[in-house]
């Protein structure tokens, strides 16, 4: 289970030092972002916190992590969070709106706990908790409003297109240039 983890983490480690060079050329500001996300599969609202840079004149590469909030019910609970990994396309920008066209790699972890098998089977619950991956593609827009260091974003999402967990994420929240 860790394997996954690890190399979704390496490569984004990998990916950052190999393209700050790069974006020290590329016209804009590195931002980081923070706010909220509905994913329509998981039926679920999730705190979300990513970012991206430029690595060209209208081009950006980021991702974000989203945490879903935790389920409970009838005995059983649920943990979700996904990881995704995007390039940005600036379609439009006006004034202080900027509009980005968007795709990348969705990483989803689903991890489900019973109380039930605690109580039956003692020692062996570990029988009793499982959790499933996927991985898929992503597609959708970004829209940034405001002017300075401040902003706000809303994104609109077709995430693990591919991966048999697909879903339409919608989100919102704070934006701040570094």
């Amino acid at each position: 289970m860790r394997r996954p983890i690890i190399s979704v983490f390496t490569i984004a480690i990998l990916s950052y030092f190999f393209l700050a060079p790069i974006s020290a050329n590329a016209q804009g500001e590195t931002k980081i972002r923070g706010g909220l996300k509905y994913n329509t599969h998981i039926e679920a609202i999730g705190i979300s916190v990513g970012g991206d840079m430029p690595v060209a004149d209208m081009i950006r590469v980021g991702g974000d992590f989203n945490y879903y909030l935790p389920g409970d019910e009838g005995g059983i609970s649920t943990t979700v969070w996904t990881i995704n990994i995007n390039g940005y396309y600036v379609v439009m920008e006006n004034g202080s709106m900027t509009i980005h066209a968007l795709a990348g790699i969705n990483y989803l972890n689903w991890s489900y706990d019973s109380d039930f098998c605690d109580d039956i089977f003692g020692g062996f619950s570990s029988f009793c908790d499982l959790s499933f991956t996927n991985t898929g593609i992503n597609i959708g827009g970004l829209a940034e409003f405001g002017t300075g260091n401040i902003g706000f974003f809303g994104t609109v999402q077709l995430v693990g297109i591919t991966g048999g967990s697909s879903g339409l994420a919608v989100g919102g929240g704070v934006s701040m240039a570094l």
